[in-house]
């Protein structure tokens, strides 16, 4: 099936090839890589990327990642992963090395170090996984104290 495309040769953002980003910032990075794959071969200048970039972002999330005001792409790659901090601090975009294939894109995955939330327990290394300490509540108790009855008025001045 072919893609459609406009006169530069980038999926039209209609086209259900297009990379979109809608606000997800666990896909904010792959969306980033999937722009410039698609750029590269064409040989698109930082900034043509740029406004591609922005053109397969939801309009909502165009508004936050718009004001950059760089030349290179990635700097602004990076400026996006700044947006959400969510993604990390010490996330930083790196250039893709070679152009595997224009379209589609596989997305990428992030290496993963522990297991999925909710996946069952390894029996293996159920052993290795640290447990919490219980904490029991404490009560504490606080005495009051009464205050000082003072006179107040004109026989307390006397």
């Amino acid at each position: 099936m072919n893609t459609p495309v406009d006169s530069f040769g980038m999926p039209l953002c209609t086209c259900s090839t297009a990379p979109r980003f809608g606000g997800d910032y666990t896909q904010l990075l792959n969306f980033l890589e999937s722009v410039e794959r698609l750029a590269q071969p064409l040989g698109l200048s930082d900034k043509d990327i740029i406004k591609y970039a922005l053109k397969y972002t939801a309009p909502n999330e165009r508004e936050l990642l718009q004001y950059y005001e760089g030349n290179t792409y990635e700097d602004f790659a990076n400026s996006a992963l700044f947006t959400y901090p969510e993604c990390g601090i010490q996330c930083r975009y790196t250039r893709p090395t070679s152009v595997i294939s224009a379209i589609p894109l596989a997305p990428l995955e992030a290496p993963h170090k522990a297991p999925p939330v909710g996946a069952p327990q390894q029996q293996e290394h159920a052993q290795d996984q640290p447990v919490a300490a219980v904490m029991a509540p404490t009560c504490e108790i606080c005495e009051t104290l009464p205050l000082p009855i003072m006179a107040s008025g004109y026989f307390a001045l006397l």
